[in-house]
């Protein structure tokens, strides 16, 4: 879909970080997954921290996908990065089932809203007032629900008649609660910009995502998620999940 490759930072083909980054991205797919994130996240280092040669990486899969379609996908994403973005230290990727990041820093842990990558609907909907507010009422339920566990939740809300919006809410599962919930914060910030009055948007960022549709897109129930917990309320009025 989108990439970002910095132009700040850039390396040659035959230093020790080139080796390194090399080895990340053949390897990190095939990484241990990250603990609680049920096989859709994957980080690793190589090289020294703080050093010249230091490389890190993650990739973070939608949480609809199997363990095994995120491994394959991380794989291609990690092949396709290295070809868009050939010389520099610091690259980020968004692609249909997931996002692939690599850095001469340590990323692990770390919350970025920015570079962020938006792609809205061509088509429109028929309220947008009305419509802009039913989804930023179903993004704000939705994150309760995605700050614990694997940190992804989906769910739906009828906006008139027979019209619903279904949408996605994922974070990366290093993160804690509180960068998660910023995270997502920037998200409802930028809806307006993005895809104001479309039929379906998303907003990617280094560590959140947000997707909605006006059918389901996704291949999970509300109830298959872990639910919040019932210290956590959703800040709108009810609606369809």
């Amino acid at each position: 879909w989108g990439y970002n490759c910095s132009n700040n930072r850039n390396y040659t083909r035959n230093s020790s970080f080139a080796a390194n980054l090399n080895t990340l991205l053949s390897s990190i797919a095939s990484s241990a997954p990250f603990a609680g994130s049920r096989g859709h996240f994957h980080n690793l280092t190589v090289g020294t921290k703080q050093g010249d040669d230091f490389a890190s990486g993650t990739c973070l899969c939608r949480g609809d996908l199997s363990s095994t379609d995120c491994t394959s996908s991380c794989t291609d994403a990690a092949r396709f990065i290295q070809q868009l973005c050939p010389t520099q230290k610091q690259a980020i990727g968004w692609y249909h089932d997931c996002v692939f990041r690599y850095s001469d820093q340590l990323i692990l842990g770390v919350m970025s809203s920015s570079p962020r990558y938006c792609y809205a609907s061509t088509a429109n909907a028929s309220n947008p007032k009305a419509f802009n507010r039913q989804v930023t009422a179903l993004l704000q339920s939705l994150g309760p629900k995605a700050l614990y566990g694997p940190k992804y939740a989906v769910g739906s809300r009828r906006v008139s008649g027979s019209l619903s919006v279904f949408a996605d809410l994922g974070c990366n599962p290093d993160l804690n609660v509180s960068d998660c919930s910023r995270c997502y914060q920037d998200i409802i910030n930028y809806i307006p910009s993005c895809c104001y009055g479309k039929a379906g948007g998303t907003i990617l960022t280094p560590s959140c995502a947000f997707r909605f549709e006006i059918y389901q897109f996704y291949h999970l129930s509300a109830d298959s998620l872990s639910p919040a917990p019932t210290s956590l309320s959703s800040s709108t009025s009810k609606g369809d999940n």
